[in-house]
């Protein structure tokens, strides 16, 4: 089962809606801070799930929390600079994915 979690930066940190080329140092997942998780309704092993998928849910999820925000979901709506983790609950593996300017980067290989 994989599940999905949303990081958001503190409202006071300077890489706060910041697009990925204009962050000068490496993205620690110790900055964010984790505001929502939910199952994502992808299956089979996170490594090998086609990325076109993973692409094309990350998406919908951006709609889902710009344009049909959770009726409890209080932070802002989903922007640059936040990330999308997918957890493979049985692996306990995760991949990181950049919500930039245009679409989502994985950025697994810069998480500090």
């Amino acid at each position: 089962m994989i599940r999905y979690y949303l990081w958001y930066l503190p409202h006071n940190h300077k890489n706060l809606f910041k697009s990925l080329d204009l962050i000068d140092d490496k993205i620690s997942i110790g900055d964010y801070v984790s505001v929502w998780q939910d199952d994502s309704g992808l299956n089979g092993n996170i490594n090998k799930i086609d990325i076109d998928n993973i692409y094309k849910f990350l998406e919908q999820l951006f709609y889902k929390f710009n344009m049909e925000l959770p009726k409890n979901f209080a932070p802002h709506s989903m922007s640059v600079g936040d990330i999308v983790e997918l957890r493979d609950i049985d692996s306990r593996y995760s991949r990181y994915f950049f919500c930039d300017n245009i679409g989502f980067k994985e950025v697994t290989y810069k998480l500090a």
